[in-house]
């Protein structure tokens, strides 16, 4: 027999920056609410959104010669979650479709599958899962152009429970890029840059303080390598402490902050050595408003040879204000920072210690929240792009948009 679930859940959009793209270094896992379908052991979480339904003024991110267009994206989501025993297999797939009216270079159909494979032996719980993404979303703040690639992820791991409240984990990671031999930005062709295979290890210690608080300890080691530029191989090493809260917990999500040593395989780069660190939470002040807060520092590739690698800080700020009935407001503030802390072949610029861009965007809407899973934001987005050193890169760009939600 069939049992329908439909699930009443508050809405909160993800402001949709260029710069916010899928990576496969995302983890399958399930969701803790309840499923819209359920065939006995095998739930299913179905979703399908259009979002950025409107106008966009700069569809090409240029810095003199700005175009509009409209435009929309379909993207769909479904996983299936298969519980046998104390084991469980997770499956999930999707894709978007965008579309823009006059400039049909700029449409792409995107895809992404998952496979995960939890097993249970008492007190030894190994894990082996995998993804795959085909994509043409923009690679990350720097590079504007919205380049063809290929993303794998295959990780393996374990835990141990060692008490009712401490585990033992140990993961094992390989990754892999690889862009389409036409994709070029500003000339380089970004295959000869950019294709990346990486291999991670984690190895650390959890403890459940609190049936609904989780804190973890973490010894990272990661290795990337280029095949076509071993200019930027690099190897980095960090211990990060991270807190995990429960869905039901008042704050909600994780957030991690540790020390990296991050070094680079050609003599002539220096060392890095500093904070490092990443979350995503969410909290509700009097059950109407809402707070979600991005953070992330991590160490990016560039497509420049001269300036290989540079230092990203980013945060984001969501704010969700109920008012009455199904309708709500939005507003949002976020900054990307980049700083270009590393040379090579070329000296430094007189006066100036090192390249520092931003990246600056705001949004806002009218949020109505039907229930049942079915959301609709009207709102629009400013987005500036601030380089100093390199005028290329600066750009505004204005989008009036409207987001659809149906499922989970």
């Amino acid at each position: 027999m069939t049992i329908v679930r439909p699930r009443i859940f508050g809405f909160a959009i993800v402001c949709l920056a260029f710069w916010q793209v899928p990576s496969a270094q995302a983890q399958l896992t399930a969701p803790r609410e309840a499923a819209q379908l359920q065939f006995g052991p095998l739930s299913i979480y179905p979703s399908l959104r259009v979002v950025d339904v409107g106008i966009d003024d700069n569809v090409f991110n240029d810095t003199v010669a700005e175009r509009d267009d409209y435009t929309f994206t379909i993207a769909s989501r479904v996983m299936g979650v298969l519980k046998m025993g104390a084991n469980e297999l997770m499956v999930s797939g999707g894709g978007d479709y965008v579309w823009f009216k006059d400039y049909a270079s700029q449409r792409s159909t995107n895809a992404n599958y998952g496979l995960r494979f939890n097993m249970s032996a008492s007190r030894f719980k190994p894990f082996v899962g995998g993804e795959r993404i085909h994509t043409r979303t923009r690679p990350n703040v720097e590079i504007d152009t919205r380049a063809r690639r290929v993303e794998n992820l295959v990780l393996a791991g374990t835990n141990f429970d060692m008490s009712d409240r401490m585990a033992l984990t140990a993961t094992a990671q390989y990754s892999d890029s690889t862009y389409e031999d036409s994709e070029q930005f500003r000339g380089v062709q970004l295959d000869e840059v950019l294709n990346q295979t990486a291999r991670t290890y984690t190895a650390g210690v959890r403890y459940a303080v609190t049936p609904l608080t989780t804190v973890s300890v973490l010894g990272n080691y990661r290795e990337d390598i280029f095949t076509n530029s071993p200019l930027r191989n690099s190897k980095s090493y960090s211990v990060t402490p991270m807190v995990e809260f429960a869905p039901e917990a008042t704050i909600r999500g994780s957030f991690a902050a540790g020390y990296e040593l991050f070094a680079p395989d050609d003599p002539e780069l220096a060392e890095h050595r500093g904070l490092v660190f990443e979350g995503n939470l969410n909290w509700s002040l009097a059950a109407r408003t809402t707070l979600d807060v991005t953070a992330r520092r991590h160490v990016n590739y560039s497509y420049q040879d001269t300036e290989p690698m540079y230092l990203q800080t980013g945060v984001r700020l969501l704010v969700t204000q109920r008012l009455f009935g199904p309708l709500g407001v939005q507003g949002s503030i976020e900054r990307q920072y980049l700083s270009y802390r590393w040379l090579h072949g070329v000296p430094p610029t007189p006066g100036i210690d090192a390249r520092h861009d931003t990246a600056d965007i705001l949004g806002g809407g009218v949020l109505v929240d039907l229930g049942r899973g079915f959301s609709v934001l009207f709102g629009a987005e400013r987005m500036k792009r601030s380089s100093e050193q390199d005028l290329r890169q600066n750009f505004n760009r204005t989008r009036i948009i409207t987001n659809i939600t149906i499922g989970q």
